[in-house]
């Protein structure tokens, strides 16, 4: 609508969910650090303003709400009844072409011309439309050297290319006689976030609706393609392993990052089921309680067969980490093991942690008890 596709634009969400994750994007205040900010209004000339000389433009500029609400704006002239090419070839003859982007925008239409009009006439309506919509036309050879370049090879649209792209409609650009076939339109990327965790989750915009991904369908096309089919009913346009992965990384550059909570890491998970294993059951009296699948305590530290928190967490189905995994990670968390004889036939090595919960025993509140009571 702008007609400037490489700007960045905010806010850049048209909708959150904050039950997927979703987060606002944070704007960079204008004028922050007074007139040494970066961050600073321009006058018509294209020149920095102070704050001071933004204020009074403010003042200049302001209309009042009676005012707003009369406003109108003009559609633009339309120069033809029916046009049957690309629309943002329709829109830059309405708006006209100027220097620094003719280049590209003749290019462009080259490829219109030659779909149309075939072979002896679409140089020819190349030579006119310069002449027609070009602010300034360029010069012959110019324009030549283009057509030249079409007649010894055959060239798609330059879709992504600007000034185009800012004028895109590919919704009735695949419907038009000599628009963009609908099987060489590429899918619409953008606004890629991260939910970082050891188990990331992607979101991302795909033809302007939001679609979640894992890394691995980020990473390879055709899961991705696939995961689009399934989710939006449309497969994309294979593109390029280049191509696709150039686009990843451009994404990548402006990709927004929260960082989950420790909670639903591999490892917090993991640390959460322990605490269950140990207080979900009764701490045993005896050590010899053990053998039995239970937890017993000593010295501020809770013991427990490394077999028995193995069998809690097939129980509970969480079969994330090896055995040498999980007595690393009771490792990390101060924990260690230590041989124990429990009876006079056995000998166990027994892994403990530090007690989670511990308990301040002098602080309890033991109800106190008459000595008189009567039986």
């Amino acid at each position: 609508m702008l007609g400037f596709a490489d700007c960045e634009i905010f806010p850049k969400q048209e909708s959150l969910n904050a039950e997927r994750g979703d987060t606002g994007n944070f704007l960079n205040l204008p004028y922050f650090k007074g007139d040494l900010s970066g961050r600073y209004a321009m006058d018509e000339k294209g020149e920095s303003l102070t704050l001071d000389e933004f204020f009074n433009l403010v003042s200049q500029k302001a209309i009042t709400h009676d005012q707003l609400q009369n406003l109108s704006v003009k559609p633009l002239k339309q120069k033809k009844a029916s046009f049957d090419g690309p629309p943002c070839i329709e829109i830059m003859q309405n708006m006209g072409i100027f220097e620094g982007s003719r280049d590209d925008v003749v290019f462009h239409y080259c490829v219109y011309a030659k779909k149309k009009y075939g072979p002896g006439e679409w140089q020819n309506k190349v030579m006119e439309f310069n002449t027609a919509y070009c602010k300034p036309p360029m010069g012959y050879d110019q324009v030549k050297l283009k057509i030249d370049q079409h007649e010894k090879k055959e060239y798609g649209y330059k879709c992504k290319d600007v000034p185009m792209r800012s004028h895109c409609d590919s919704t009735k650009c695949r419907v038009r006689k000599y628009g963009i076939g609908r099987d060489d339109v590429a899918m619409d990327i953008a606004n890629l976030t991260k939910l970082e965790s050891d188990e990331s989750v992607w979101h991302l915009d795909v033809d302007g609706s939001r679609i979640t991904v894992t890394t691995d369908e980020l990473m390879d096309q055709r899961l991705f393609r696939k995961k689009v089919l399934e989710t939006h009913t449309s497969l994309p346009v294979e593109m390029s392993k280049r191509d696709y992965e150039a686009r990843m990384r451009e994404l990548l550059e402006t990709c927004e990052i929260i960082k989950m909570p420790k909670e639903v890491t591999r490892e917090g998970r993991f640390y959460s089921h322990i605490e269950d294993f140990l207080y979900n059951q009764a701490i045993a009296d005896d050590i010899e309680d053990v053998l039995n699948h239970s937890v017993w305590k000593s010295d501020g530290k809770i013991y427990f067969q490394l077999s028995s928190l193995e069998r809690y967490m097939r129980k509970i189905q969480f079969k994330e980490f090896s055995t040498t995994q999980m007595g690393s990670l009771i490792r990390d968390k101060g924990g260690d093991s230590k041989q124990f004889r429990i009876n006079k036939n056995t000998v166990k090595n027994l892994f403990f942690i530090p007690d989670p919960k511990p308990q301040d025993e002098s602080k309890l509140n033991v109800p106190k008890v008459k000595d008189d009571v009567p039986f």
